[in-house]
This record gives structure tokens, C-alpha cells and sequence, in this order.
């Protein structure tokens, strides 16, 4: 007697890493506060972010509030003022350290765009 394959209607839900996601894509940092997380390795501190990944036409895809553990992104976040409130660059790895790196000037203007349409 064989027996028939049951058929599921739901999938079990991934878990992308941030660095899967950002990985070489320009995104916007906006730091909202710095907190102490549980992880597997122990308690860090990390900068809470609201990432907003941005297209080349200048759309805004909003990502969410993340963590952000690594050390040279959270300097490179801790530049952002009231006035200024976001950090936008292309997150990168060289070696084992990641960091954002600036974007280019014709970027400008989708950045603006796409940040523009956040307030709205």
C-alpha cells in the first residue's frame, strides 16, 4: 500500500541576513537608538536603523528597523544629526569588516527622491 504525499499549503518562513540583503546595494541609514541585544555569541550592543534600500529610478524599499552590530557601520552612523538624520551608502566587506561606502554623485538625486517620498 503506498501512501500519498501530504500536501502542505504553507512554506516555513527564511531568515535573510541584512548582509544577504544590503550586500553592495545602496541604502539609507536612518540610527534610532543604541541597545544592548542578546545573541547567540552573548549580549552586544548595537545601533537600532531604520534601513530603506534605494533603486536606481529612485524608489525607496522600506527594510524596516534592523540591528547593526558591525563596529565601522555604527561609527559611520553615529555621524547622523537631527538635521541630517540619514547615512546613505553601499554597505561592503573587506576582509572580515564591513562599511558603507559613499555614493556616487549621480546618485544624488534618486536619493533625494526616494527619501523625499519617506516623508510624505
Amino acid at each position: 500500500m503506498s501512501k500519498t504525499p501530504v500536501q502542505t499549503i504553507y512554506a516555513s518562513a527564511s531568515n535573510p541576513s541584512s548582509v544577504d540583503e544590503l550586500l553592495g546595494k545602496l541604502a539609507a541609514y536612518r540610527p534610532i537608538e543604541i541597545r544592548e541585544i542578546e545573541t547567540k555569541l552573548g549580549t552586544s550592543e548595537a545601533t537600532i536603523a531604520q534601513v530603506v534600500e534605494i533603486t536606481e529610478a529612485g524608489d525607496s524599499i522600506d527594510l524596516g528597523e534592523r540591528p547593526v552590530f558591525w563596529q565601522v557601520v555604527r561609527r559611520q552612523l553615529a555621524t547622523a544629526t537631527e538635521e541630517v538624520p540619514w547615512v546613505v551608502g553601499r554597505l561592503t566587506k573587506t576582509g572580515p569588516a564591513y562599511r558603507l561606502e559613499g555614493m556616487a554623485e549621480t546618485e544624488g538625486p534618486a536619493v533625494q527622491r526616494a527619501l523625499a517620498a519617506l516623508s510624505n
